[in-house]
C-alpha cells in the first residue's frame, strides 16, 4: 500500500475545521500553506509513521469484536499496508527472524533488570549488535535496500522497522490481555461533520465506548482517541482534537440512543504505555476553541504563514527537504558540508 495521500479540498475554507489543519498551522505555517494552499505533494513518511498507521487498523478491528486475536489482526494489518511494494517481501523474510529477535530483547532486558538497572533500548545494546540474529537483519536490510529506498515510504539504512514490527506483535498480546474484558465499542473510526457556532468540524474518531458500572448499566461514553506516543504528551498537545471530539460526541448521542444525562468523558489511549487518560470539558473550553479557530480562520485568510520555531524538528514535516530549517548536513540541505584545515 502506497503512503496516505490525505483528501485536501482545492479551495480551502478556513470555516470548515479539522484538528490536523489546525494542528499544522500552529506547529508551521510555512507547511500549512504548502499542503493546503498550495496542494503540494507531500513527502515520504517514515517507517514510525507506518508502524501507527498499522496499529490504528489492528486496534479499529480488534475493539469491534473483542474475541478476535489482536495478535493476528496486527499481522494482518501489516500485510495489508504494505501488499503490492518492496516491504511486502522483506517483512515475509524478516518474519522467519522476529521470534528470536523478540526472545533476545526481552532477555537483554531481563539481564540488566537483574543488575538493578532498565535498558530502554535493548537493540542498541552490545549484546544484540553482537548477535547472529542482529547479524542476519543487517544481511536483510542490505539485500532490502534499493527497493525499500525506491518505495512509497522512507526509510534509512539501519531503519527502525524490524524493530517497530516486533513491538507491534508485542504491543498487540499485551494490550489483548489487559483490555480484552471490555465491551465492544459502539463506533470504531467514526466519521463526523458537525456545524458547531459559525464553524463545521470534521475529523474522525477513533472509538465510541459505553463505560459500564458494576450492574452493566451504562455510566459514561467514553471518546477515544489512539496515540503511538512513546511517552505522555503535555495536556496541551491534544487538547484541541479533544475539545472538537466532544462536541461531535455530543451532537450524535441522541442518534446513537444514549442517554444524555449520562457523563461524556474524551481521551487518549497511549498503546504503547498502557495507560489511558480522559477530561470531562465544559463551557470555558468550548469557548477557549472558539476563540482559537477565530484566530486560526483569521490568519488563514489573511495568509499569515509563519515558519516553525527553531526548536521545530523539521524531520516531522511532511516537506523536509524544503524546510528553511532544515540543517545542510542532513538530507535535503542545499549545501555540502567541506573540511578546512588551516
Amino acid at each position: 500500500m502506497a503512503a496516505p495521500v490525505y483528501e485536501i479540498e482545492r479551495e480551502f475554507n478556513s470555516s470548515v475545521i479539522h484538528s490536523s489543519s489546525v494542528q499544522s498551522l500552529s506547529s508551521c505555517g510555512i507547511q500549512f500553506e504548502m499542503r493546503y494552499m498550495k496542494h503540494l505533494p507531500e513527502e515520504k513518511s517514515g517507517s514510525a509513521a507506518l508502524f501507527g498507521l498499522v496499529c490504528h487498523r489492528a486496534l479499529e478491528w480488534w475493539a469491534v469484536d473483542r474475541t478476535q486475536s489482536l495478535l493476528l489482526l496486527m499481522e494482518k494489518a501489516w500485510a495489508e499496508m504494505v501488499e503490492g511494494t518492496p516491504l511486502e517481501g522483506f517483512l515475509k523474510d524478516y518474519a522467519r527472524l522476529s521470534k528470536d529477535a523478540i526472545r533476545l530483547e526481552h532477555q537483554i532486558r531481563q539481564d540488566w533488570a537483574s543488575k538493578g538497572k532498565e535498558s530502554k533500548a535493548p537493540r542498541m545494546t552490545k549484546d544484540f549488535k553482537e548477535s547472529a540474529v542482529a547479524g542476519k537483519i543487517s544481511s536483510l536490510l542490505a539485500r532490502y535496500a534499493k527497493a525499500m529506498h525506491d518505495s512509497a515510504w522512507r526509510f534509512t539504512d539501519n531503519d527502525p522497522l524490524p524493530g517497530l514490527y516486533d513491538e507491534s506483535l508485542v504491543l498487540s498480546k499485551r494490550y489483548e490481555r489487559d483490555n480484552r474484558h471490555l465491551p465492544n465499542v459502539l463506533k470504531a473510526e467514526f466519521k463526523f461533520m458537525v456545524e458547531w457556532r459559525s464553524f463545521t468540524l470534521k475529523g474522525t474518531v477513533d472509538s465510541l465506548e459505553l463505560l459500564r458500572g458494576p450492574r452493566g448499566e451504562a455510566s459514561a461514553l467514553l471518546v477515544t482517541d489512539y496515540k503511538s506516543y512513546r511517552k505522555e504528551a503535555s495536556e496541551q498537545k491534544d487538547y484541541r482534537q479533544m475539545v472538537m471530539y466532544h462536541l461531535a460526541a455530543a451532537a450524535v448521542r441522541d442518534d446513537l440512543g444514549i442517554d444524555p444525562l449520562i457523563p461524556l468523558y474524551v481521551g487518549i489511549d497511549y498503546i504503547r504505555l498502557g495507560t489511558r487518560t480522559y477530561w470531562e470539558m465544559g463551557e470555558p473550553d468550548f469557548v477557549r476553541l472558539e476563540r482559537e479557530l477565530n484566530v486560526f480562520r483569521s490568519m488563514v485568510d489573511q495568509k499569515h504563514f509563519l515558519p516553525a520555531q527553531k526548536s521545530y524538528n523539521p524531520d516531522y514535516c511532511a516537506y523536509p527537504s524544503r524546510c528553511c530549517m532544515t540543517s545542510t548536513a542532513v538530507a535535503g540541505g542545499q549545501a555540502n558540508l567541506v573540511e578546512v584545515t588551516r
